[in-house]
């Protein structure tokens, strides 16, 4: 009997232990900064310029068929860290104003032919649009990303992240090929710090050259 009211006693002290472990464990997690950044969409001036920079350099060449430069007819350009649950995308997009770069396209070429036999062979405005959409949908896939034809807008995901708002992590779980300056280096599996106030998302560590800020939109 006695060595049985011994084992019985050690098996309650084991749990009791492991109670008391347990308890300082959940007390230890609930005492954590537990900071989530909060579901919704965050935009970056700084990386909005490089994008838009990278862009037009892309595109440049457009520009020596007509008047104006590439910059005039990128439209609604940003780069926006959207934020569903614990899953952290950084996508930038634009819209390209085809229809105007069309008409001006056709009257450039008009206005350079000599002659009749020329002015001829000038694609229609139609025909130049749809010979643009087709640029435009390689020019995104080269980028990893898509164009939409109806809507003229192109889109981009830079970066995909998991967040862990235990230890105030990002983890990256796929980046593009081509990202912009301030992302250069990054690379699947970092993990980017973040540090969150009411109106701003603060990213650093890892391989970013800067620390990168986005304001809630």
């Amino acid at each position: 009997m006695k060595q049985k009211s011994t084992f019985l006693y050690r098996i309650i002290g084991v749990l009791f232990l492991f109670a008391i472990a347990v308890t300082f464990f959940f007390l230890y997690i609930g005492k954590k900064d537990h900071r989530v950044i909060p579901s919704g969409v965050w935009e970056s001036a700084r990386l909005s310029q490089e994008l838009k920079a990278q862009t037009e350099g892309d595109l440049s060449y457009l520009g020596d068929y007509v008047s104006q430069s590439i910059d005039a007819y990128l439209l609604q350009q940003e780069t926006n860290l959207v934020v569903k649950s614990d899953t952290v995308r950084l996508v930038v997009s634009y819209r390209f104003n085809s229809d105007t770069y069309a008409k001006d396209y056709v009257a450039a070429l008009y206005h350079s032919s000599q002659n009749t036999t020329q002015k001829d062979i000038i694609p229609t405005e139609s025909e130049t649009e749809k010979d643009l959409s087709q640029l435009l949908t390689d020019y995104a896939q080269q980028k990893n990303g898509t164009y939409n034809e109806k809507t003229r807008k192109m889109q981009q995901t830079i970066l995909t992240a998991r967040m862990d708002s235990v230890n105030h992590q990002l983890k990256l779980i796929d980046v593009a090929s081509q990202t912009p300056f301030s992302l250069t280096g990054i690379e699947k599996g970092d993990l980017l710090d973040y540090q969150l106030t009411a109106n701003q998302v603060v990213l650093s560590g890892g391989h970013l050259k800067k620390n990168l800020t986005f304001n809630r939109k």
